[in-house]
């Protein structure tokens, strides 16, 4: 109504309430401040989406990006749309012990300008200033306990993730990201992790089903069909045709 968004539809997740919200303290329970003024966090909201049961050829890739997360502030998971992105980071973001309940996942699909980023991670974090989101302050919040951040398809808000990373990196101790994006920030402290697709078979033309099925791309393809209501289990007459289709889509 009026170009303001309220509700979206997120893959894998259903329908949410995408308008901005503010949350204002009681009367007998103000907000704290800190030394500079800032209003510290309210308790974390819950903001990681529930781990998937079955993640394909990502074990390794999970054990990598563990043992990075602690070397690297900066982290950016780049690959091409439909690689598994967002499924790897939210893996790696639940084995992510260190950081305790400081852990904080921020979907950017349904963020259309760069000038909403901060509005959107201050939501994650239950930093809520009485007036607008400023970058000044939202580090502030950030500089008081190790947390990390997980920020979610980061392509189409580059310079504004950009800047908020460098600045959070530049003046503080404390915070971390772990984003996805089909390119990289390209900046100085970021460490980019390439994320291959799925692997498919090289020959389509002659597959079984239990030929096309030892490849992870065609049992992902036949997962997500499942999941949309197809009954028939793969045939050997329809499996050079998934097969195609699942090289096609991991080029």
């Amino acid at each position: 109504r009026d170009g303001a968004r309220y509700i979206a539809s997120i893959a894998r997740r259903g329908y949410c309430f995408a308008a901005p919200v503010q949350r204002t303290a009681t009367a007998d329970e103000p907000p704290a401040a800190n030394a500079r003024g800032a209003v510290q966090p309210q308790k974390p909201l819950p903001h990681l989406p529930a781990r998937l049961e079955r993640a394909l050829e990502r074990e390794e890739s999970v054990e990598e990006l563990s043992r990075l997360l602690p070397v690297h502030r900066l982290i950016t998971v780049a690959g091409a749309a439909g690689a598994g992105k967002t499924t790897l980071a939210v893996l790696v973001a639940h084995a992510a012990e260190s950081f305790g309940d400081s852990i904080h996942f921020i979907d950017l699909s349904i963020v259309t300008s760069e000038d909403r980023v901060l509005e959107a991670v201050a939501t994650a974090i239950g930093y809520m200033p009485s007036g607008p989101v400023e970058l000044a302050g939202l580090i502030d919040v950030l500089s008081t306990r190790r947390t990390l951040l997980v920020l979610d398809n980061c392509e189409h808000l580059i310079g504004a993730v950009a800047g908020l990373c460098v600045h959070t990196l530049e003046h503080t101790g404390t915070g971390h990201f772990l984003n996805t994006s089909r390119e990289a920030l390209r900046l100085a402290d970021e460490h980019v992790y390439l994320l291959r697709p799925l692997g498919s078979p090289p020959g389509t033309g002659r597959l079984t089903a239990e030929q096309a099925l030892a490849w992870p791309a065609v049992q992902l393809f036949v997962d997500r069909a499942r999941e949309g209501g197809a009954l028939e289990p793969l045939s050997d007459e329809d499996a050079p045709i998934v097969a195609a289709i699942s090289v096609r889509l991991g080029r």
